[in-house]
């Protein structure tokens, strides 16, 4: 199908593109310490969870957590990654908006 080819293109653009080759860099950096890289996923489950519960002091808990996190998050290394894959994370939201704005779906339930 047509559809697919163009989306495994799509995901070769990606894969060979500077942002993912900055992302697996910097997850590579911090696996080579699996007490960090324990630490950093840590940090990065509770980041996630706490942003997408429907929770009305989350600022506060993710300034707490931020906090809990400071000596990790200082490290150079965690940055590039954690900043990294933000970056990557963001690609591929901009490529969904753009699949998604071009087509006429109902999710009016949603809101």
């Amino acid at each position: 199908m047509d559809i697919e080819i163009k989306a495994r293109e799509l995901a070769d653009l990606l894969v060979n593109g500077d942002v993912y080759k900055r992302y697996i860099a910097a997850r590579k950096e911090i696996a080579k310490e699996p007490e960090l890289k324990a630490k950093v996923d840590e940090f990065r489950k509770k980041n996630f969870f706490m942003q997408n519960e429907d929770n009305q002091h989350k600022f506060d808990d993710l300034k707490k957590l931020k906090s809990d996190y400071y000596e990790i998050m200082a490290d150079k290394r965690v940055k590039r990654y954690l900043d990294s894959e933000l970056i990557l994370c963001r690609t591929i939201q901009r490529i969904n908006a753009i699949l998604v704005e071009n087509l006429d779906v109902d999710v009016s339930f949603i809101s």
